[in-house]
């Protein structure tokens, strides 16, 4: 048995020790084979101690002795379990937290991604070998032709870097343990099926059948050998990583706008920031955005050359010196230089959309530009002191899903800076409350928003926030204080003059009391259409959207807007009426939302103590939305676990020794009692 304990624990250390020297070397294209072998050998050692513990607790000797052995050889699996958990918590708690690295877990990147290559040779048996690039995959439509499109992608990119990959892209259409897309030692895991991003992914007009995902995470791989993510030393920050990634998947254009809508909302962070080592490892949203149009404006202006060179060789220590000896520019410098590139981008789309528009219509763009922004200052001064009151309705229908109604009512508190007591409580008895930010239940992950330049408050107050695609909307939109007041969203207007490129801004109706302005993409798809009550200093009373997917289906959305009275010169929002319709015309989807502003105080001398925290009521049923995990505490639960089974193992041991002896002694004093009769009976 203590032979079978220790074959098992040599080869788990051999196999933790093969893996840990492939994380160091940053070895890629782990296979499956090397730890099939470890773990069968495991398996087997494991199943031998477990029969041969039962022949002793049945038959005995030693029996405190077999169970140490046992203890022992089920300690593997323990830390099997641990390193997996963790693993698991660091990847969920990433884009949250900034992760310490340990040596605990530097070994596991390469045994899951050695794992999951043979789990990938059962959720993606087949194959296929083209020029540049091996699939596999499950059921396909069309795999030859998808192979086409990512061969003429690798072929593109390695032309565009002036260098080739030393092997052909190992490319695996299936989830990589939960996550429909990553690039893991050399691999480009993509879920055909994961549509996200896609209506902003680059032009593929030489590879078109693949997706954002595919893009992104072969974009990973064909720069470079992915390093060890979290650990201290691991090459290029995220900045660069994801900014790459981002850069080669979607449209430079995107990547700006979202840069600017960032800005608007003050929630960029400075490539300093970005650099340091809160940051530097770590995939924040902002990460991604910031990261994109930087990279695209770098490769714009200097080509790749500089960029390759700065990406493979700089590392956290003479990264700042690095930037500084390929590019010749401080970290201010930097972000100086690619936030005027955006600005200048942002000058010739306007240019560019506006180009159609007479004098007289171009000065009427401006006055609607100016009023709007009036709106906006007057809106955030007001909403620095407000109670706002909202009831809301809103229905579904369509499609394969139940008609369903959801009524809510909403209590908005703020002072100072965007800082928000919220309550919601629906028809289903379900209801959140949270300081900060207002979220229903259903959500997918976790993230960081920030409402005010001061870190402490964001964190303490209002920096968490769970995501899903179905409420960034009412984050992002509903709740922004000039649609509350007056319904003029930034967002909506800012696409006259912030467009994207190709657009084309129109005025097809001005008069004293209503203008209309259409802004459309390249072939008017998609097309916006924005009224305004040119009679009441532009107000945004009507908007709508209409867009053809590429499924064919036609996309809609509606927007009107009523106001009631003013305050401080600023007209109130009473009422907003919103309708989403997509789908086919036989069977199409439809969502309507009607929210109702019951009550508005929101006086400059408004009472500061109503504000106070403990003035908004909780109910007992209502919960806070947690942040993730940190991992690190759980580590240390599994450390203290693993002594005490060390501890336990040992007293066994001691027990059986302990036994042991006695059983000696009583043998040693049979012997001499024997011995003394022997004597006895000789001399009689």
């Amino acid at each position: 048995m203590k032979r079978t304990v220790l074959v098992l624990w040599a080869a788990f250390l051999v196999m933790h020790g093969f893996y840990f020297v492939q994380a160091i070397r940053e070895t890629p294209y782990q296979t499956c084979f090397p730890l099939a072998g470890f773990v069968f050998v495991q398996i087997f050692c494991l199943c031998g101690v477990v029969f041969l513990f039962l022949g002793r607790l049945f038959k005995g000797p030693r029996r405190y002795s077999a169970l140490a052995w046992l203890l022992l050889a089920g300690l593997p699996v323990f830390i099997w379990y641990s390193q997996v958990t963790l693993a698991f918590q660091y990847m969920a708690a990433s884009r949250d937290r900034t992760l310490r690295p340990t040596l605990y877990l530097l070994s596991a990147e390469p045994i899951g991604t050695a794992l999951h290559e043979g789990i990938a040779r059962f959720t993606a048996p087949n194959r296929l070998e083209g020029r540049r690039t091996v699939m596999r995959y499950g059921k396909l439509a069309d795999p030859h032709r998808d192979l086409e499109s990512m061969d003429a992608f690798v072929e593109h990119e390695e032309t565009f870097l002036g260098r080739k990959m030393s092997r052909k892209l190992p490319w695996i259409r299936t989830a990589f343990f939960g996550q429909p897309g990553v690039a893991v030692r050399g691999y480009a895991y993509a879920k055909p099926t994961f549509l996200h991003y896609d209506d902003e992914k680059i032009d593929t007009e030489g590879f078109p059948r693949l997706r954002y995902v595919d893009l992104h995470e072969a974009s990973h791989c064909i720069i470079s050998i992915p390093g060890t993510p979290g650990f201290e030393s691991s090459g290029p920050p995220m900045l660069f990583v994801e900014g790459w990634a981002q850069s080669r998947s979607v449209k430079k254009e995107t990547l700006f706008q979202q840069c600017r809508n960032l800005r608007s909302n003050n929630e960029t962070l400075p490539i300093e920031e970005m650099i340091s080592n809160e940051y530097y490892n770590r995939p924040d949203d902002r990460i991604y955005t910031q990261g994109g149009a930087l990279t695209a404006a770098l490769l714009d202006e200097f080509g790749p050359e500089k960029f390759r060179e700065l990406y493979l060789n700089t590392n956290r220590k003479n990264l700042a010196g690095d930037i500084k000896r390929v590019y010749g520019m401080t970290l201010h410098e930097l972000d100086a230089f690619y936030w005027n590139k955006i600005d200048e981008a942002l000058i010739r789309n306007f240019e560019a959309a506006t180009a159609r528009l007479t004098p007289e219509e171009k000065s009427l763009l401006e006055e609607c530009r100016e009023a709007v922004e009036r709106q906006t200052s007057a809106s955030w001064e007001l909403l620095n002191h407000a109670h706002i009151e909202t009831e809301t309705v809103n229905r579904w229908s369509g499609g394969n899903e139940e008609p369903a109604t959801v009524e809510t009512k909403t209590e908005i508190r703020t002072r100072g800076t965007m800082r928000i007591d919220c309550r919601e409580t629906s028809s289903g008895g379900r209801s959140v409350v949270y300081d900060g930010i207002l979220l229903p239940e259903a959500m997918y992950s976790y993230n960081e928003i920030r409402f005010d330049d001061e870190p402490e408050a964001s964190i303490d107050a209002a920096a968490y926030r769970k995501r899903g695609d179905n409420h960034e909307r009412r984050l992002l939109h509903d709740l922004r204080p000039e649609t509350i007041f007056t319904g003029s969203s930034e967002e909506i207007s800012d696409y006259l003059w912030k467009p994207p490129a190709s657009t084309v801004i129109e005025i097809v109706r001005a008069d004293d009391s209503k203008v209309v302005i259409s802004a459309a993409a390249h072939g008017g798809n998609p097309k916006t259409m924005l009224t305004f009550d040119r009679s009441r200093d532009w107000l945004l009373v009507h908007a709508t959207l209409l867009q053809s997917l590429p499924n064919g289906e036609q996309y809609e959305e509606a927007e009107t807007r009523h106001y009631a009275g003013t305050l401080d010169g600023v007209a109130l929002l009473k009422k907003r009426t919103y309708l989403r319709r997509h789908g086919s015309a036989a069977a199409p989807k439809t969502f309507t939302s009607e929210v109702v502003i019951t009550k508005m105080d929101a006086r400059p001398d408004f009472p500061a103590a109503i504000f106070d925290k403990e003035s908004l009521p909780l109910h007992e049923s209502l919960t806070l939305a947690p942040l993730p995990p940190d991992p690190m505490d759980s580590l240390y639960r599994h450390w203290t676990v693993i002594g005490l089974w060390l501890l336990a193992a040992g007293m066994l041991f001691r027990r059986q020794a302990s036994q042991d002896r006695k059983k000696a002694i009583a043998r040693e004093k049979t012997k001499i009692a024997m011995e003394q009769t022997d004597h006895a009976i000789a001399i009689e």
